[in-house]
């Protein structure tokens, strides 16, 4: 995917969902490019946030009502003429080729980045997948070469409402220390790998310092910047 890095590109998030990942998305997007000396050479790109009012993807799966405000989302980006799309949420990608049918932009697909990122080598590794069920069950992130360390349907349910519960700011921490203690429990070894596979969980996570941890956020994040310099 090539776009004309000779004027200033107009990126367009559809986020919202929640909107703290927007947030976060939005401003390490800003200090990357100025840690990278982007800034310095051209002006920091036009950014247009459609903030969807949408409860978080955490239920079983979406029927086309579910999905509606999405494609309402992507259009009107598209009235806005920005040069591509970004997503700030990984359960909404289940469903990036129905949005993509119905957007002139391109929408930058952000499991296939963070595929690369799991498959940048040949050994064989275990992955955990903290995400929503539909992220889960659909074993939306993938490895050549290993396997899936499995969740139980109760540990699934505990994902799922520590999204719910940190994004309307109830006992924050709490949520944080519950996740952390799931994490805890599977005993990861330095050849497994962490897949923050909810964008609340980069949030919640981001200044934890675990061992091998894929913070799906900061690859989107890279995704974005890769597109703007090409």
């Amino acid at each position: 995917m090539r776009l004309n890095s000779k004027k200033n590109q107009r990126i367009g998030v559809l986020g919202g969902i929640g909107p703290e990942a927007s947030a976060y998305y939005y401003s390490l997007l800003i200090q990357r490019m100025q840690s990278r000396g982007l800034a310095q050479t051209k002006p920091i790109p036009e950014i247009v946030i459609f903030n969807l009012s949408v409860k978080e993807m955490t239920q079983d799966k979406s029927s086309q009502e579910d999905l509606e405000p999405y494609v309402i989302g992507i259009a009107q980006l598209n009235k806005l003429n920005v040069d591509f799309i970004v997503m700030v949420c990984n359960t909404i990608h289940l469903y990036i080729d129905l949005l993509q049918r119905g957007s002139k932009a391109p929408i930058l697909n952000l499991i296939e980045a963070t595929g690369l990122t799991l498959n940048q080598d040949d050994v064989e590794k275990r992955i955990l997948t903290l995400g929503t069920q539909q992220t889960i069950k659909s074993n939306l992130f993938k490895v050549n070469r290993g396997s899936q360390i499995k969740l139980s349907p109760d540990e699934i349910e505990l994902l799922s409402n520590t999204i719910e519960n940190f994004n309307r700011g109830i006992q924050k921490n709490i949520q944080r220390e519950k996740v952390l203690s799931l994490i805890r429990s599977k005993n990861l070894s330095s050849n497994d790998l962490l897949v923050l596979g909810c964008t609340e969980f980069a949030v919640m996570l981001k200044d934890d310092d675990i061992l091998n941890k894929i913070d799906t956020v900061s690859i989107l994040v890279n995704l974005t910047i890769d597109n703007l310099t090409k």
